[in-house]
Parts: structure tokens; sequence; C-alpha cells
């Protein structure tokens, strides 16, 4: 039986190969839920998200080896998401909020001489609410989530992860522990989700990870704050390591791009933890479109003409995926499934509409 999700799959996450972004290894088993990552000292840094210990581990920039285990003596992991920096301290982003009901939002500031020192600490604790969110009564897959922090001067910047709005709204906060509003400074329309971000201070950028409701990774970058404004257009361009949840995002030396991922199961497949690295000029370059994104092939012209890869074309306004096959074998059943394994859609035999998958029942999301 052939099942056009296996092939979306399989297909895209073969692309990594093919192209300049290498994959630098697997994370270890104690990291299967990767969210933040951060380069220090020539060390990666991460932690797991909701659920799981205040840790963050130090890993081998090479091997992956996990070097050391620091333990956060005074907080809990309600919902981890991402890692920051400057000088002086570190920064872990306990902002995840799918449902939107959160009322303890807070990011913790660990001083990087005691990091460094001992395997464990304590944090100050900067607690915030978002000055524009009124509603606190929940669903799932809220705008008020978010998944990836900044610092940068004397703030910090969130950007939020907006499920249904496919879009990010920034605030801005203090550094200093106590209670604060986040201000929102600005918003951008992506047609995506936000997991992560980090600086290139060298260019005066802010790179930033996400992916698409397909889950196809993307980063883009925007200038770097000035008196809490964002200006410039916003780069888009689609990292080439085909399927994956990808989570952190971290620059280190010579731009030097990470990007991890966090396990992804369900019944299809399973993708390991992993880590990716590719020069940030090199991600560039591989748009052609000069930092836009790029737009969605027409089915009519020579974009179906690829050689080994399953080919997908939709738009925003339309309730058809559609899809050309790599070879001539008959499609047996074809299936969607959402981000946790569920199956949303399974059409066999008769039902099957060849080279199309009728997706006019689903709403913004991860499938």
């Amino acid at each position: 039986m052939k099942m056009s999700v296996l092939f979306l799959f399989l297909s895209l996450w073969g692309l990594q190969a093919q192209t300049g972004f290498e994959i630098l290894g697997t994370l270890p088993q104690q990291l299967n839920e990767s969210s933040g990552l951060l380069v220090s000292e020539g060390r990666l840094i991460s932690h797991n998200d909701s659920g799981n210990e205040a840790l963050l581990y130090e890993l081998d920039s090479v091997s992956l080896e996990i070097m050391r285990e620091v333990r956060v003596t005074n907080a809990t992991n309600s919902d981890w998401e991402d890692l920051a920096q400057d000088d002086a301290f570190l920064y872990i982003a306990d902002i995840g909020n799918n449902t939107g009901t959160r009322r303890d939002l807070r990011i913790l500031k660990i001083s990087k001489a005691d990091f460094r020192s001992n395997n464990a600490v304590s944090a100050d604790i900067i607690s915030f609410s978002y000055e524009d969110q009124t509603d606190f009564s929940g669903g799932s897959n809220s705008d008020w989530d978010a998944e990836a922090l900044i610092a940068e001067g004397d703030s910090l910047y969130i950007f939020t992860k907006q499920w249904q709005s496919l879009g990010t709204a920034i605030y801005s906060l203090p550094k200093e522990s106590g209670s604060h509003v986040a201000k929102n400074i600005s918003e951008f329309p992506l047609n995506g989700l936000v997991t992560g971000a980090d600086l290139i201070s060298a260019e005066n950028k802010i790179i930033i990870l996400g992916y698409s409701t397909q889950l196809q990774p993307f980063v883009f970058s925007i200038s770097s704050v000035t008196s809490n404004n964002f200006p410039g257009p916003v780069d888009k361009n689609t990292l080439p390591i085909g399927f994956a949840q990808a989570e952190g995002v971290a620059v280190g030396n010579n731009n030097m791009l990470f990007v991890s991922s966090e396990r992804f199961s369900n019944s299809l497949l399973t993708l390991p933890a992993s880590v990716f690295k590719l020069k940030w000029g090199e991600a560039e370059a591989g748009n052609p479109n000069g930092g836009e994104p790029e737009p969605d092939p027409d089915p009519e012209d020579g974009a179906w003409q690829d050689d080994n890869s399953l080919l997908l074309v939709s738009s925003p306004d339309s309730d058809v995926l559609q899809y050309r096959l790599p070879s001539e074998d008959t499609v047996l059943a074809q299936a969607v499934f959402d981000s946790s394994g569920k199956q949303l859609i399974l059409q066999k035999g008769p039902e099957i509409q060849e080279g199309q998958v009728d997706i006019s029942g689903l709403g913004p999301a991860v499938y």
C-alpha cells in the first residue's frame, strides 16, 4: 500500500544530503524534546521543553556528547522554549503557552559565572504579562504561544508563535527581575510558526527560525533592534533540511548557523532529535529570489518536472493539495495526520482523486 504522506516525509527528509546544510548528528536521548539552543564558549547549550527537568545540557559542538548537566534549583520547567544570552547572563524563556491560559509566564536569568563554575545554579525571576492580552479563557493552538527570545541592549525580546494568524508579534521587556508588562512593538505576517531566534551581531541582524504548517523549516532575518523598532524587510529562506520539527537556532563563530530539531514520531515514521549546521551566507544564497520567499510552483509549468522527489503544490485560497509522485505506481491509499500522529483524513481506492487531496476540513496547524 502506498500512502502519499509517507512519500512526503521520506522525500523531504532526504533532501538535506543533497545541499550545503549538513547534519551534525543525532542528539542524546536525554534531549529528545530539545527546544532551545545556544552557542557559548564553543559549546552548545540546550534544554527540553514542558514537563521535563529543570536542566541545561552543555554539549560538545562536534560530537554532541553531553559534557555537563546544570540544574536550576529554584525553578521548574513549566514550558521552557528558548535560550538567549548577553555578556553576563543566560536567559531561559519559560514562555510556552499553547492554550493561551498561562498567567505565570517568566524568564529565568542565570549568571554566566555561576553557570561556568557550578552544576547547580539559582535564577533571578523575570515575570511578565502581555500588555494586549485580555482573554485567558484558553483553547488549543493559541496566538499567545511563544518560543523565541533574544537579549539585546537593556531589553529582552519575545517573538510569539501565532498558531491562528501564522505570524509573529514582537514584545519587549526589561532584563531586571520582578514583574513587568511586555510591550507590543511590531508584528509580521509569515505564513508560518516561529520557534527560535538568535543574533548575528556582526551583521546587525536577528535570525528567526520557524516551520510551515507542513513542518518545512525556514529562517528569516530582520534588522537588529533600534529604539524598539524592527525596520527593513523580512528575508525568508526555506532551510534545505527536509521535514523536521525545527525548534532551536544558534549562531556560532564565523556566522555558523546551528539548528536543532525535536524528536518527531507518528504512526508513519520516527525522526530523531538532531542538530544541523550551515554557514549563514550559504543559507541566504540558497534562495534564488534574493531573500524573498519562493513562489509555489505552477503545476502547468516545468516545476513539476523534478527527477526523484514527491512534488506538492497548494495555494492559501485553495481547498485542494495537489501532488505528483516520481513513479507510475498506483496509489492505493492516502492519509493526513496531525503532529501527534492522529489520523485526520484517510482515502482508499475509488475515493482517491488522482494527484490531489481535499483539505477543506483542515484548519491552520502542523500536519
